[in-house]
């Protein structure tokens, strides 16, 4: 019999499902994190000039940082109407918009006006702070899944990533 396929108790991989999801959109999300924060910095250096860099980076961070706290104040009331599943698509698709926008603004040039790239950039910071409070949710179902399913709740796995 391949091991591969099964675990100790026999669950198959489609048992698994949550996990890989669950992984799966950390590691994206991790990634998109990391673009969309050192994309911006390298952005504003050369679209915007590096002789105003030291004070367009401070701003862009704030104005980042407060889009995320917000995001996060919102996600409190959504989790109270929708499921954490459907709030996390929903905090995704809210982030990967504006991006698509600055996307394709892009393909015309660079953008040089700041309240335009500032406010594409805190309106997709806005929806990945909505999916902290779902994302953190989705991640105790999956760990309470694995639990009931696999006898393991695989929080330091689905935590590392």
């Amino acid at each position: 019999m391949d091991t591969s396929l099964n675990n100790n108790n026999g669950s198959s991989p489609s048992s698994r499902r949550p996990l890989w999801i669950a992984m799966l959109s950390a590691l994206i999300g991790g990634f998109s994190w990391t673009f969309t924060f050192g994309g911006a910095n390298y952005y504003i250096k050369y679209a915007l000039g590096a002789e105003n860099f030291g004070l367009t980076a401070a701003l862009i961070g704030l104005t980042m940082i407060v889009a995320l706290i917000i995001g996060v104040f919102i996600s409190q009331a959504m989790v109270k109407h929708i499921t954490p599943g459907m709030a996390t698509m929903i905090s995704w698709l809210t982030a990967a918009v504006p991006l698509a926008v600055l996307f394709l603004l892009n393909l015309a040039g660079p953008i040089r006006s700041i309240p335009l790239l500032f406010s594409i950039l805190f309106l997709a910071m806005l929806g990945v702070g909505l999916g902290y409070v779902p994302g953190g949710l989705v991640l105790m179902e999956c760990m309470d899944f694995n639990k009931a399913q696999l006898g393991k709740s695989m929080a330091g796995s689905l935590n590392a990533v």
